[in-house]
């Protein structure tokens, strides 16, 4: 995906202008029992995370390895279960 963004250059009047796209991701296992709000904060993180490494990355953070220490609150409020 991030190299057919990059390979099509966006057409505005006078100019074309290149793209590029970060994404962050994570995913769910089975064995895991994950609220989908917790998963969307760690998409999240790993997004941030790809921004601010640079242009055109990909992140990938498993939220099985969380060892954040906001991670113990999270649990608390009912956002990973």
């Amino acid at each position: 995906m991030r190299e057919a963004i990059a390979s099509t250059p966006l057409p505005v009047p006078g100019a074309a202008i290149s793209l590029s796209a970060s994404f962050g991701c994570t995913s769910v296992v089975r064995a895991g029992n994950y609220n989908p709000d917790w998963l969307v904060r760690v998409a999240d993180e790993a997004l941030y995370k790809a921004k601010h490494s640079g242009r055109n990355r990909v992140v990938f953070l498993d939220p099985r390895a969380d060892t954040s220490p906001d991670y113990a609150a999270q649990v608390l409020q009912g956002l990973v279960q």
